[in-house]
């Protein structure tokens, strides 16, 4: 009995706000004449031919740290390795004890997927294969 109420009081009020009128305000500025047009007819757009430009698909070229470069940093700030060898690492967590967590993970995928993703280079930026596990990073002392 009680859903049924409730139910009859929320199509209710669904019904009687689909009723409502706007205030008088907007009503007169809504019947103000417009300063300019914008046309969104199909015919308004004018779109390269298909192909025409290239490719917006990217794939980053994964170089990783060669001997002793390391990436470039702002004046005032440092890089140091904090861990390496890592398959896919999704996210990273800190507990409130300092432990860092760090979620590795990648969609597993099929013959054909990794045939398409040698093709068009995927593979070279990223690591096809998936670690599917949870790497603690805590001090011991």
């Amino acid at each position: 009995m009680k859903p049924a109420l409730i139910l009859l009081v929320a199509v209710g009020l669904f019904f009687a706000s689909c009723k409502s009128k706007p205030p008088k305000e907007a009503q007169v500025n809504s019947a103000a004449p417009a300063d300019s047009v914008i046309d969104y007819s199909p015919d308004s757009l004018q779109l390269p031919e298909p192909f025409a430009t290239p490719s917006v698909k990217y794939y980053s070229d994964v170089i990783g740290w060669q001997g002793s470069t390391r990436p470039k940093a702002p004046e005032g700030f440092t890089v140091t390795l904090f861990a390496d060898q890592l398959d896919n690492p999704r996210w990273a967590y800190q507990s409130p004890d300092g432990t860092i967590f760090v979620s590795e993970a990648n969609s597993t995928k099929s013959a054909t997927e990794k045939i398409k993703d040698a093709v068009t280079g995927k593979s070279r930026s990223m690591n096809t294969g998936s670690a599917n596990r949870i790497t603690i990073f805590r001090d011991a002392d």
